[in-house]
């Protein structure tokens, strides 16, 4: 009888030490009525035109871009608690459907409600807590535009998600900021040429919180008339140009805002402006990117400035 126990208690304990290896919340292999964690993402937009001269620009994802996906068990965010691998790397098709690596499939933990805490990111980056975008200094043209695309998301499901793929909703950390240029009192030729002026052009993501940190030289960023352009989030002291526009013969005006102004994530900042013989007259409006929200929404006076 003691041969036959010994026999017995020796699988029980390899499978015991196996589970406890692998910690309670991860949750790798298929098996065992374990239910899959599917993923689907879209963009968050606002009620208003998200466009840019006149083209629709990542209002969804165009199908193939590649996010950095980690989902750990519990509420714990940490190398400990990861399910699979921490920025594993989805493959996001046109409809939305998020397809991770080939064998590396996530599969909900078989705990008490099975929840699970997701983190995503837009674009791929290698390092495993970060991303860092430099937007270009030439955004007149919208692949240059598109490439300072800056997104994040996060959600919290159980398991009685089943089979029904959670729904990721992606929030940009870049600001926006959309120049409009009219005419008035006949002038015949609109300014061509518009440059933001006082913006530092890299950001870092923070993985795992979503905030950012923006850093490097300020350096002038030309965008399209009529058009918008993307820059990482930050503060502009008072009475320093946003802005400026240059007409087909050299003269000059900047627009400086009275006051300190923070470009926060996933707000767009419009300047509606009206162009003069002798002056240009500007009137802003910031208001969310993502979900629409009232109590965030702003409108400033109307500010004229001289031509140079």
């Amino acid at each position: 009888m003691s041969k036959i126990f010994y026999r017995q208690i020796i699988p029980m304990l390899a499978a015991v030490a196996l589970m406890l290896s692998c910690g309670s919340d991860e949750v790798v292999s298929e098996g065992g009525g374990q239910q899959p964690i599917l993923l689907s993402g879209s963009i968050s937009q606002s009620q208003q035109s998200d466009t840019r001269a006149a083209t629709t620009l990542y209002d969804s994802f165009y199908g193939g871009e590649q996010i950095d996906v980690s989902i750990y068990g519990g509420s714990s965010v940490d190398a400990a608690h990861v399910i699979v691998k921490e920025s594993n790397v989805y493959t996001i098709a046109s409809d939305g459907t998020m397809t991770p690596p080939s064998g590396m499939e996530p599969y909900f933990p078989m705990t008490a409600n099975g929840q699970v805490t997701i983190r995503a990111s837009y674009p791929h980056s290698d390092n495993l807590a970060s991303t860092k975008v430099t937007v270009s200094a030439d955004q007149t043209s919208d692949d240059s535009y598109k490439a300072g695309e800056l997104l994040w998301a996060t959600a919290s499901p159980t398991r009685t998600t089943g089979t029904t793929a959670v729904q990721l909703t992606f929030h940009h950390r870049m600001a926006k900021i959309v120049v409009n240029l009219t005419s008035r009192s006949g002038v015949p030729n609109l300014p061509t040429t518009v440059k933001l002026l006082p913006f530092k052009p890299t950001v870092t993501l923070d993985k795992s919180t979503g905030g950012v940190t923006t850093s490097g030289e300020v350096t002038p960023i030309v965008m399209s008339a009529n058009g918008a352009a993307m820059v990482p989030p930050q503060t502009i002291t008072a009475n320093t140009p946003i802005f400026e526009i240059l007409t087909p013969q050299g003269d000059i005006a900047q627009y400086a805002p009275p006051t300190a102004l923070e470009f926060k994530p996933d707000y767009v900042y419009t300047y509606d402006v009206q162009v003069d013989m002798r002056m240009i007259i500007v009137t802003t409006s910031i208001t969310t990117w993502g979900t629409p929200s009232t109590e965030h929404t702003f409108s400033g006076d109307v500010i004229g400035e001289q031509w140079s």
